[in-house]
């Protein structure tokens, strides 16, 4: 309240109450509790495409997909593909379970096959069973981030580059997710997640003095979960780690090594598969319940 009559102070303003609707996102809010979705917002587009009738899918995208597959299709009208894929990027907002398959569809803006215009009839079809979801976040103690990671190892058949996905949570829900194939190719899947783990470990510190300027105190190191042993052991045993980067990785994933030995500011942590948020990032074929939402 002191913040709201600081403002009014100094300029004119209106005190309209909680936010309830604010640029097509829907926010509820109750004691220790926000709620933010996109629902209305998912049957306009809908409705707009006419598929607010469809029977409804569980996951975003088939799990045999392949973009190279899609690529060798004939051409379909571009304008309206370009219509649908831009209004999915807007709802990346509320659903990190998107991500990878409007990540996957804006790669055919220019000319779009009709492979990818089933795909984007696919995520439709999702949409019409899960407009609801959206991120619930609830009120803890302090101010917690943590991470999870995953790889999906020479998912590109192009050029056999693994695929990278990651969830930071602030508290209960997520507050930034992502998915992008790595820059360099990986010899084996304890690379390819010691890779998506330096990421993580690089956008956990920046998020922290972020927090750190925001709140006036100090945080406890970051917990960055993965499902791969061997990823850890590599990232917290020097002698691995100097025989490995000597063989195939860039310099910059040492960051990761930095962290532990001279800041420790992040921890990685073991995690079973099925309990991996970032799983719903990355893998195509899972129902998207195991999602943050």
């Amino acid at each position: 309240m002191s913040c709201k009559e600081d403002l009014a102070r100094k300029f004119e303003m209106k005190d309209m109450g909680l936010m309830h609707y604010f640029l097509g996102m829907e926010v509820w809010q109750k004691d220790g509790e926000l709620f933010v979705s996109q629902g209305k917002y998912a049957n306009e587009i809908l409705r707009r495409f006419h598929m607010e009738k469809c029977k409804p899918l569980q996951t975003p995208l088939a799990g045999n997909w392949r973009k190279e597959d899609a690529t060798s299709e004939e051409v379909v009208e571009a304008t309206v593909y370009r219509q649908l894929v831009g209004s999915l990027m807007y709802l990346v907002n509320t659903r990190p379970d998107l991500c990878y398959v409007v990540n996957q569809l804006s790669r055919a803006m220019v000319q779009p096959t009709k492979m990818f215009w089933k795909a984007a009839k696919h995520v439709l079809r999702y949409l019409r069973g899960t407009s609801p979801y959206g991120l619930c976040y609830r009120q803890t103690e302090g101010v917690k981030l943590q991470g999870f990671t995953d790889a999906d190892w020479a998912r590109s058949a192009s050029d056999r580059k693994s695929t990278s996905g990651g969830i930071l949570n602030l508290g209960s829900a997520a507050v930034s997710s992502y998915n992008r194939n790595q820059k360099s190719v990986a010899l084996s899947l304890a690379e390819a997640e010691y890779m998506v783990a330096s990421q993580a470990a690089c956008e956990a510190i920046w998020m922290q003095r972020i927090l750190v300027g925001l709140f006036d105190q100090r945080m406890d190191p970051t917990v960055i979960y993965c499902d791969n042993q061997s990823c850890i052991k590599l990232s917290k045993n020097l002698v691995f780690h100097l025989e490995f980067s000597c063989k195939v990785l860039l310099a910059r994933h040492d960051k990761l090594l930095t962290f532990y030995h001279d800041v420790v500011q992040v921890h990685i942590c073991f995690t079973l598969c099925e309990a991996q948020p970032s799983e719903v990032v990355i893998d195509l074929g899972v129902p998207s319940t195991r999602c943050l939402l």
